[in-house]
């Protein structure tokens, strides 16, 4: 058990002294942020998305579906606002 778990911790050393030195994956790091950059957009698109539709709730008087809404989010539960 103790050999297997130092082997574990040597490879993981390893890596993230490659990782550091960038002689791991080449190319992999502008990748990476673009995709967190991707991720953050939609993110930021799907809260407003989100906020849009509890405000057109709110003026239209339908208060049931826009706590079902606010509920839902607060649960982090995936919405289908379709």
């Amino acid at each position: 058990m103790q050999i297997s778990n130092r082997r574990n911790e040597e490879s993981k050393r390893k890596v993230v002294d490659k990782q550091k030195k960038g002689e791991g994956r080449p190319g992999i790091l502008p990748q990476i942020k673009e995709a967190h950059k991707i991720i953050r957009n939609k993110k930021k698109t799907y809260m407003k998305y989100v906020i849009e539709s509890v405000e057109e709730d709110q003026k239209h008087n339908s208060t049931r579906k826009m706590h079902q809404t606010v509920n839902k989010f607060k649960k982090g539960m995936n919405i289908n606002l379709a």
